[in-house]
């Protein structure tokens, strides 16, 4: 095989990547058993290396420089003279909480709890805004005087109404898709309600 060198370069730099994600894929394959005890790795003449669960497949002439990698013990069922741990008890509900989704029972709770607050308060201003246009309106059929502010105040609930009727129903309509995805995941029905 004639190379220039740049071809020669580049070969070699082929085979050392090679030899490097070949050793790479063997080591991670035999770390990732449980089955392996001791690993060994030698290197061969020709530079490409060599990994072994066992020193009897090391080749003869290069038992002397092959080198032990790791020493994982096998899993083996403890004998009756060793001390046995006992297992350890599952975590009680302060230590950790139950997750309904991704999420535990007090986040379900509070996001409830949000959620039924800022439909509540829009609500409110919803009562409030239309009281206040109902008085106004019924004022003026009866001649009543109104200040600037007051008049300012009517224009302003009459723009604000609308839109804040639209804004409940979206809540509404995000609580009932919310309640929807809480019953799937298994909130209880008190916190759902």
């Amino acid at each position: 095989m004639v190379l220039n060198n740049r071809g020669f370069y580049r070969y070699l730099f082929m085979r050392t990547i090679k030899r490097t994600v070949c050793s790479a894929f063997v080591l991670f394959i035999l770390f990732s058993s449980d089955a392996v005890a001791d690993l060994y790795q030698w290197q061969d003449e020709k530079g490409d290396i060599h990994v072994v669960d066992d020193m009897l497949l090391v080749p003869p002439q290069y038992k002397d420089k092959a080198k032990k990698l790791k020493a994982r013990p096998s899993r083996q069922t403890p004998s009756p003279q060793q001390n046995v741990q006992p297992p350890v008890p599952p975590q009680t509900s302060s230590e950790q909480e139950e997750l309904y989704g991704d999420y535990p029972l007090s986040w379900w709770k509070n996001e409830f709890s949000s959620k039924k607050n800022e439909i509540s308060k829009l609500e409110n201003t919803i009562k409030e805004q239309k009281n206040f246009i109902a008085d106004y309106e019924r004022g003026r059929r009866l001649y009543r005087l109104y200040s600037k502010e007051d008049t300012d105040k009517y224009e302003t609930y009459k723009k604000e109404l609308s839109d804040n009727e639209n804004q409940l129903n979206k809540l509404k309509t995000d609580l009932d898709e919310f309640r929807r995805k809480a019953q799937i995941y298994g909130v209880p029905r008190a916190i759902r309600e």
